[in-house]
């Protein structure tokens, strides 16, 4: 499971890379990929590829955990949410001081 894991955050990644040197190409990196986008376009596909090998229990067991993991993330941040406290409480002296 840990290969399907890491092959979709690897694959993940890759594609942030690709998107900020196209939407930010100035913006100040401490490290910056070579040769963007050869480097990260093969990086993909090889992931992909890898993934593709993996046996179908491998995937099962990756979608039970993604989602039981998106669920307690988003269920913990529904409870713990600025924006839900800020609206259930009103404003508060903080906000209102920020806002002057």
């Amino acid at each position: 499971m840990r290969a399907a894991h890491s092959g979709v955050i690897r694959r993940l990644v890759c594609i942030g890379i690709m998107i900020l040197r196209l939407r930010e190409p100035n913006r100040q990196r401490a490290f910056r990929v070579p040769f963007v986008p050869v480097v990260p376009l093969p990086s993909i596909a090889m992931c992909v590829s890898l993934m593709c090998g993996l046996p179908r229990l491998t995937w099962i067991r990756f979608v039970l955990w993604l989602v039981t993991g998106l669920a307690i993330y988003f269920l913990y941040g529904i409870r713990r949410s600025r924006l839900a406290t800020a609206a259930a409480h009103g404003p508060t002296s903080e906000s209102r001081s920020q806002k002057h």
